[in-house]
């Protein structure tokens, strides 16, 4: 009897990793006829999704994790863009407009580059619950993006290269599950906030020239290169007294002319 119970158990197995490969040779096909669609090159070889590689990256064989996406010319047919329940990460670039069904609920990392957005980041992005890490750089929004303070798992936000402008509100501290903010080359002139639990702040090449070093007491990496700092020394004084929990610091180009003692202060500092 045991040996029967046994048996059915392994066949059961055997029969669900059956179904399985079928269902993701399924997607595969799907994913094929999407790229073919959008006169995308393939060749014989690419009978296994993974065997794709400016496309897709796999965990196993037809197991499609990560898509890439380019349009060159600004328009796509997605009328055969498949639902992929593994996908994990996604990337897209050059594109005019992005429809919902790209923005599938189980992306953990998203990067949009050289995008078409001209106000705000799209609410389709904002209902990425699993989202972890958002990339969205040279792009043309102007207003920092708060409604994305849904996303209660995001952890790196990096907005680099846009055309971000004004302050950077209060309203930044509802991002409670942020540690890295990257908001270099825009043309943000003020930062009265961060998150509570940020650990590394990238403002190179933004117009900010002063800083509250009180809202920065946790963090461990600052970058703020290339900025037109007021009273630079005594801001980089304010920063050895404050910031102890440093371990990286780049303040290249910013007008300071002395590296004062209290330097000592900063015990964790490994990068000046």
């Amino acid at each position: 009897m045991k040996n029967y119970i046994l048996y059915l158990f392994i066949l059961l197995l055997n029969i669900c990793f059956v179904v399985s490969q079928q269902t993701l040779q399924e997607q595969c096909n799907k994913f094929k006829q999407f790229l073919t669609d959008n006169n995308k090159p393939l060749n014989e070889k690419n009978d296994n999704c993974c065997n794709i590689p400016d496309y897709v990256r796999c965990e196993e064989p037809n197991k499609i994790t990560t898509v890439f996406l380019i349009s060159t010319e600004g328009v796509m047919d997605y009328k055969n863009y498949p639902d992929l329940p593994e996908l994990k990460s996604l990337q897209l670039a050059s594109f005019n407009t992005y429809p919902a069904k790209l923005f599938q609920s189980t992306i953990e990392k998203l990067f949009l580059i050289d995008t078409e957005y001209s106000t705000e980041v799209s609410k389709e992005v904002a209902n990425l619950q699993n989202l972890k890490h958002l990339e969205i750089r040279v792009c043309k929004f102007k207003d920092f993006p708060y409604h994305l303070q849904s996303l209660k798992q995001l952890e790196i936000l990096k907005l680099r290269s846009n055309s971000i402008e004004g302050v950077i509100t209060d309203e930044i501290k509802n991002f409670n599950s942020l540690k890295k903010l990257d908001i270099r080359k825009n043309p943000i002139n003020g930062l009265l906030a961060i998150p509570p639990n940020l650990e590394s702040l990238e403002i190179y090449e933004t117009k900010i020239n002063t800083i509250d070093v009180n809202i920065l007491k946790n963090l461990k990496y600052l970058g703020i290169s290339n900025n037109p700092l007021a009273d630079s020394d005594n801001l980089f004084n304010d920063i050895n007294n404050n910031l102890t929990k440093l371990t990286a610091l780049n303040l290249t180009n910013t007008g300071i002319t002395v590296i004062p003692k209290s330097i000592s202060n900063l015990t964790n500092l490994k990068d000046l």
